[in-house]
């Protein structure tokens, strides 16, 4: 999966003012969420499930071991984090 280098937003109001046309459920989405919310803007994600220590962990593990697999690395942390 590649990371987006634009808020897809951003990208439907620079097509519309190059005179793009845009699905009348996107607008009214837009709408929604701008009545609800007051801005287009995105709300901010799930705070982590790890901690600072997880996380050096996981980082010093996948250093050292690159090739090992989610479900290695799950088996590595758990008990190390207790």
């Amino acid at each position: 999966m590649r990371a987006c280098s634009i808020d897809p937003r951003e990208k439907r109001k620079q097509d519309v003012h190059k005179g793009a046309t845009v699905h009348r459920a996107t607008v009214e989405c837009y709408r929604k969420l701008l009545d609800e919310r007051g801005t287009l803007q995105k709300t901010p994600g799930k705070a982590s499930k790890l901690d600072e220590r997880a996380v050096r962990l996981l980082a010093g593990d996948l250093q050292l071991e690159p090739w090992t697999t989610r479900s290695q690395r799950t088996e590595f942390l758990l008990p190390s984090l207790g």
